[in-house]
């Protein structure tokens, strides 16, 4: 080989421009970015972070919703619950109201029957005794909204009666009520029970005089 084969001797300019590898575990020199690109990975940097501020404010946001739903079921859970507690309190104490009402006459009542089994018992005085009983009664069912059926003379309403036979009469027009068996009675707008009662019956045809 000859001399002029071999390569050249480096130079000073070479050896300043030749770089030795970091040592192992010696961190890399961060190389500076181009003004561009620094300007972009800031602004991308500024956008990472409004997104995460606003996905933390939607976080909070969705926590007060889910906080909120959750007591609106709550509140609406109880609510059901004390409407049918207090159904169930209304259907059992439905009819104090009523059974308040006839205590007075139930007293009464009470002491009609001992005034009967007193040896020295006016008859009178009984009569009288029963008879306000039953307009305690009636009365208070009256207020109640209790009516009683007002139906003989009247013609007959299929609505209101039972027809249970038919009776010749006199003084009632054919087909109209002549005798109420068992009375009927109202409460408020619906029947609560049909009047038993009997039709009068067609009057017999007045046979033709002679000449």
């Amino acid at each position: 080989m000859n001399e002029t084969d071999r390569d050249p001797a480096p130079t000073d300019a070479d050896q300043d421009d030749f770089t030795l590898p970091p040592e192992p575990g010696e961190p890399l020199e961060a190389t500076p970015l181009p003004e561009p690109v620094a300007d972009e990975v800031t602004l991308l940097r500024a956008q990472v972070e409004n997104l995460q501020k606003e996905l933390q404010q939607r976080e909070g946001e969705f926590r007060d919703l889910n906080d909120k739903a959750l007591r609106a079921l709550a509140d609406a859970d109880n609510y059901k619950k004390r409407l049918v507690r207090e159904g169930e309190e209304a259907r059992k104490y439905a009819a104090l109201n009523v059974v308040r009402g006839l205590l007075p006459a139930l007293e009464n009542f009470e002491k009609a029957v001992q005034a009967v089994r007193m040896e020295n018992a006016d008859l009178a005085t009984l009569r009288t005794g029963v008879g306000m009983v039953y307009q305690q009664l009636m009365d208070h069912l009256k207020s109640e909204g209790l009516e009683k059926l007002d139906v003989v003379g009247k013609p007959f309403d299929p609505e209101l009666c039972e027809a249970l036979g038919i009776v010749p009469s006199d003084t009632v027009s054919e087909g109209d009520v002549a005798v109420e068996l068992m009375p009927g009675y109202r409460f408020k707008d619906r029947v609560l029970r049909h009047a038993k009662v009997q039709i009068a019956a067609p009057k017999p045809a007045t046979p033709a005089s002679e000449g």
